[in-house]
């Protein structure tokens, strides 16, 4: 059996001490923006159920493409739809629309 010492093939040594803390910081950075998306659309309470799962998988296969979707798609959709003012209609005692009288005039 052949054995082969890895500091001949590598003579670099390596080892924890080496790496510096900015390293860290950018591999943990890297983890998070890659993550966050994801726990952003499974954190929503906008949709639920299996719809839930296909937004969470966009935003995982996608990255930030899905979140971005689903926030201009869900999230910023029920804003406007919200900050829409409700028509008020004319109704009887019974519930049926009262024609206005423009409309009986035609």
């Amino acid at each position: 059996m052949i054995s082969v010492d890895l500091k001949e093939l590598h003579p670099m040594e390596f080892s924890m001490s080496d790496i510096g803390i900015w390293q860290i910081l950018v591999v943990i950075a890297i983890i998070l923006l890659n993550i966050l998306p994801c726990l952003l659309v499974f954190l929503s309470k906008k949709v639920e159920g299996p719809y839930k799962f296909l937004w969470f998988s966009s935003a995982f296969f996608a990255s930030w493409v899905g979140y971005f979707a689903f926030y201009y798609i869900v999230v910023k959709n029920i804003k406007t739809l919200s900050a829409r003012k409700p028509v008020l209609l004319n109704r009887d005692e019974n519930g049926r629309l009262i024609k206005s009288r423009a409309n009986n005039a035609n």
